[in-house]
């Protein structure tokens, strides 16, 4: 209370910081928001403090608040924030915030008007529905770019959602028109379940491509909806019923010939197959299988004229490296022959031990010899 005159005096105020101070309760937050109400304060700093009731943000207005820092309080319920469109980072990690302040933070994603660009739910006690609720409230939101929802409970219906959401692999439209702003998604990566390490892994695919392309849409097309095999695993992993047909029932045949051309440049000669006959059957009878066989094998035999004369290279870098020991290894052979040869004629060379010591023997046996006469 203390604070209230110079809250309500300072028009200038941008920044207020109280972390890590466990006197601050709930009700010394309504306090210092209802003395901040209507300012020009930006950023405010409760974390890691006893503040475990915030509806003084929905009671008050703070309208150039852009950085809320809320973690570890024990916050069990978030109030509207529907108001809080200048919003840009929102910080939550560490509490409990439940179903109903989930679509409390869904509601402000879902306003066109929001700016909010970080939005960190790390530790929150958030399942499968609260998860769904936030995936769908991303489809057409073109703000947020980081979300951290690692540390949460949901599992695979939850992370459906979240993959369906970056890419919809129902239609060519659907996937056309998915989230392509999400570029930052933490997750906790504790699921025990191969399925969703699979969901995962789609799930940083996408966020790769709309990260590095500047066409993700576009991109996320050519990658999973023209390939066979890739569209087969989404359609498995989004609970879609898989058929190959179904990808050209909306597309005008104008366009098909650019788009089975498309396919077979990205994706190569057995998927244009597939398209051309999944396309117009009756071309079985006009262009079958061996149409396509001959360049494959000319591929093949490319390939192995290649590693043929690589293995030619190498046996030649073999010989020589072995034509340079042999040599070498001749040299010192010569060298000990003719060392020998020097000792054993008796022509210079050093002396062995044996014979040093025979001389030895000798010359003591002649001077005893000498004595005893």
């Amino acid at each position: 209370q203390s604070m209230m005159p110079f809250l309500k005096n300072s028009p200038n105020l941008n920044t207020l910081r109280t972390n890590n101070n466990h006197n601050i309760n709930a009700e010394c937050f309504r306090l210092l928001i209802s003395g901040l109400h209507g300012g020009s304060i930006k950023n405010l700093h409760f974390a890691e403090c006893n503040v475990d009731d915030i509806t003084a943000l929905e009671n008050y207005s703070l309208p150039h608040l852009e950085i809320l820092y809320l973690r570890h309080n024990n916050i069990k319920n978030i109030p509207s924030l529907d108001k809080y469109t200048n919003l840009e980072v929102l910080q939550l990690y560490g509490n409990d915030i439940g179903i109903q302040g989930c679509r409390s933070i869904a509601n402000l994603l879902q306003n066109n008007s929001s700016r909010l660009r970080v939005l960190h739910l790390r530790s929150n006690e958030i399942g499968d529905e609260e998860a769904e609720i936030l995936a769908d409230s991303l489809k057409r939101n073109t703000t947020l770019t980081r979300l951290n929802l690692g540390g949460n409970k949901f599992e695979e219906k939850g992370l459906r959602a979240l993959l369906k959401l970056l890419n919809d692999i129902s239609s060519i439209a659907n996937t056309y028109n998915s989230n392509h702003t999400l570029t930052g998604l933490g997750l906790s990566n504790s699921s025990p379940f191969l399925k969703s390490a699979e969901m995962e892994k789609h799930i940083r695919s996408s966020l790769t491509i709309n990260r590095g392309s500047d066409a993700p849409g576009q991109l996320k097309v050519i990658e999973t909806q023209l390939n066979s095999v890739l569209r087969m695993e989404l359609c498995h992993l989004q609970g879609i019923e898989y058929s190959y047909n179904s990808i050209f029932a909306n597309i005008d045949d104008v366009f098909l010939p650019n788009i089975i051309a498309l396919a077979g440049q990205e994706h190569g000669q057995d998927e244009l197959y597939r398209m051309l006959i999944a396309t117009a059957p009756d071309l079985t009878s006009i262009i079958s299988r061996r149409a396509v066989l001959p360049e494959r094998i000319a591929e093949n035999t490319a390939q192995v004229v290649a590693l043929n004369a690589a293995h030619v290279r190498q046996v030649a870098d073999l010989k020589a490296e072995n034509l340079q020991q042999t040599a070498a290894l001749d040299v010192k052979r010569l060298e000990l022959e003719r060392e020998l040869e020097s000792i054993e004629s008796g022509q210079g060379g050093v002396p062995s031990l044996a014979d040093t010591s025979i001389a030895s023997i000798q010359r003591s046996s002649g001077k005893k010899r000498d004595r005893s006469v």
